[in-house]
């Protein structure tokens, strides 16, 4: 199983990390505008489908993207 850490800005332009064969894929990544006093930050943890009940966490909620496919965070 390999894994992969990506800068999330990176990957409009770059193949996804599951095009060549990662299972798991961490990131991080700061806006470059500040706020008052903090730099507002995006993580991400995404899996392949069949490690996806392993992930740590809860479900909080669902959602739809753009193209109507459905999500969850």
């Amino acid at each position: 199983m390999r894994s992969a850490h990506v800068d999330p800005l990176s990957l409009g332009v770059l193949e996804a990390p599951g095009a060549y064969g990662c299972a798991l894929a961490i990131g991080e990544g700061k806006a470059p505008v500040t706020t008052r006093l903090r730099w507002p930050a995006l993580r991400l943890l995404a899996a392949k489908e069949e490690l996806v009940r392993r992930m740590p966490g809860r479900i909080i909620g669902e959602t739809t993207d753009a193209d109507g496919r459905r999500g969850f965070v």
